[in-house]
């Protein structure tokens, strides 16, 4: 037991749906009976065992009992039936704001917290400056929760969970809640904590991050248990059978819908003459789509909009993985594809004639630039998703093209 961190055995978890309510006890005796209900099998038989040192992904669809599990994990609810044995301190990051009263400043909260884990007050004041330092909420860190913004008590809660020296480390999607900073700090924080041997447990909808990171991924499907292993090959088995079961791979947009609009929290920067309006997908057809489909033809489409004529204007792009690795950045000036532009909005195409990003979560940075300064970049401000388009075999996030020659004696030089 003691190389394990956590062991799940037959594991189920009910819930009770009520289909009408009595709202008061002199209700319930009226209707001389108790109302209506039918039971919700969050969980049905799950069994795992986590080894210390571990990053463990989970994944599935909505509804399949991700979450559910990671708080059967963090004590919020118990089994109702099987075991579950913990060893060692847990820190959860399961919820937006979860642990914190809200009456309370960060201050308050963060020695609450600790004091709930059973840490000393000597404990938390050694570590309460890289907290507030990570959190970025030293000018409010006095102030109570209730005034923060939900950026700041994320950044908040990830400080106190991480900063506190888990064993185990309970995160439910919390990473790709916040804005591309804050995701690559967390990022780069999670990558010491594995280095240093805290147990990871890691639920995301992201494919490419639970590739990258996990070392074995559970896959869990209404509740059941799917598939349980190696990572690359649990992501692989779970995109087939996504393929393969005909789900909506690819969404069409209609005519009347725009394209998409630069992330919020992204704000562009350079000198402004002309500026970034949005980036549309198109599949090998030409149709406009939310996502793309690996080893198709495709096209990103950059729309623009000019105050004034330019000379020689350059367009780019930059694909990155969610934890902060550039990929490809495809550049028109490398090819002497220096335009001018008139004033006005207009658009550019980029045009793949096979996309070699493998299925997963991506971001996409966009950029037009003269050969002198920046006119506009928005980093990493849309978000692209790349489906199977047939069974993956292969690990990583690129394909490698190429061919297989066999050859027989020694060729050695």
């Amino acid at each position: 037991m003691t190389r394990m961190a956590v062991r799940i055995q037959g594991v189920t978890k009910r819930y009770r749906l009520h289909s009408e309510r009595n709202d008061s006890l002199r209700e319930r005796f009226v209707r001389l009976r108790s109302a209506r209900y039918e039971d919700f099998w969050a969980l049905n038989g799950v069994n795992v065992e986590i080894a210390r040192g571990e990053t463990f992904g989970v994944i599935g669809h909505n509804g399949s009992g991700k979450s559910t599990l990671l708080k059967l994990v963090a004590g919020i609810h118990r089994p109702t039936s099987g075991t579950i044995s913990v060893n060692g301190r847990v820190g959860a990051l399961l919820e937006l704001g979860a642990g914190f009263h809200s009456d309370l400043s960060g201050r308050e909260n963060v020695y609450l917290n600790a004091a709930i884990h059973g840490l000393s007050r000597k404990y938390v004041q050694e570590r309460l400056a890289d907290i507030v330092e990570f959190a970025d909420v030293e000018q409010f860190f006095d102030a109570p929760v209730k005034v923060y913004s939900s950026g700041m008590v994320l950044r908040l809660g990830f400080a106190v969970a991480v900063h506190l020296n888990p064993d185990i480390l309970l995160v439910d999607e919390a990473i790709s809640v916040g804005d591309e900073e804050f995701q690559r700090k967390c990022m780069d924080h999670i990558h010491r904590l594995r280095q240093a041997g805290t147990t990871i447990v890691i639920v995301s909808h992201s494919l490419g991050l639970i590739s990258e990171l996990c070392d074995t991924v559970l896959w869990l499907d209404h509740g059941h248990q799917r598939d349980v292993g190696r990572a690359d090959s649990v992501v692989q088995n779970y995109l087939r059978d996504v393929n393969e079961g005909g789900s909506a791979i690819v969404a069409t947009t209609t005519e009347e819908e725009n394209a998409p609009e630069p992330d919020p929290h992204q704000p562009s920067v350079g000198t402004g003459e002309i500026r970034i309006t949005g980036l549309e997908y198109m599949g090998a057809g030409g149709e406009v789509t939310t996502s793309l489909l690996a080893g198709e033809s495709c096209s990103l489409r950059i729309h623009y909009d000019a105050r004034e004529p330019m000379d020689e204007i350059i367009f780019g792009l930059s694909f990155w993985t969610e934890t902060g690795t550039r990929l490809a950045g495809p550049n028109s000036g490398f090819d002497d594809g220096a335009v001018p532009v008139q004033p006005g909005p207009g658009f550019v195409d980029f045009q793949i004639d096979e996309l070699l990003l493998q299925p997963a979560h991506y971001r996409v940075s966009v950029a037009i630039v003269t050969r002198l300064h920046v006119v506009d970049a928005i980093e990493a401000g849309f978000e692209l998703v790349v489906h199977p388009s047939r069974a993956i075999t292969e690990p990583g996030l690129i394909r490698m093209m190429g061919g297989w020659v066999h050859g027989s004696g020694d060729t050695r030089y």
